[in-house]
């Protein structure tokens, strides 16, 4: 099925990697009561660089997460529509579009997902907190980036 996403713990070719449903923490960024960590427990992870989907499904999956991969702006959206989710990292260009253009139509969905923007050209940050991104990770990432993001 074109344009559909991709679950981290499927082989997109067919099959399963196994069941990689866990679960990690993430402090909510931005928050003025200044609230706990909470506990997230699905992610949708937008990037059209394969390997860095992977990347980031298994950093979070190790740390407790189930993660469900994207790699178009269109991909995204159909994710979105099929199910919530606790937290988005959304690339910020992809093929179809910009990552952040995504932000304002997930905050509209009201679940309280955050979104963390993530390129490799640091010179993006301040566009997608402008569209509303929670945290901005730049590329190269290590574990503890993406974990307190």
């Amino acid at each position: 099925m074109k344009n559909a996403p991709v679950p981290a713990n499927e082989d997109p070719a067919g099959g399963s990697a196994g069941e990689r449903a866990l679960a990690f923490k993430a402090e909510p960024s931005g928050r003025p009561d200044g609230s706990a960590e909470r506990e997230v427990n699905t992610v949708l992870l937008v990037d059209d660089e394969h390997e860095i989907c992977l990347l980031l499904a298994s950093m979070l999956e190790r740390a407790g997460t189930r993660c469900v991969i994207a790699h178009t702006v269109a991909e995204a959206r159909a994710a979105l529509s099929a199910q919530a989710f606790d937290a988005a990292f959304l690339d910020v260009n992809l093929p179809d579009g910009l990552g952040f253009s995504l932000i304002p139509e997930i905050k509209t969905l009201g679940r309280g997902t955050v979104c963390v923007a993530v390129s490799a050209m640091d010179n993006e940050r301040h566009r997608a907190m402008d569209a509303g991104a929670d945290t901005f990770v730049a590329k190269p990432f290590d574990r503890e980036m993406i974990l307190s993001s």
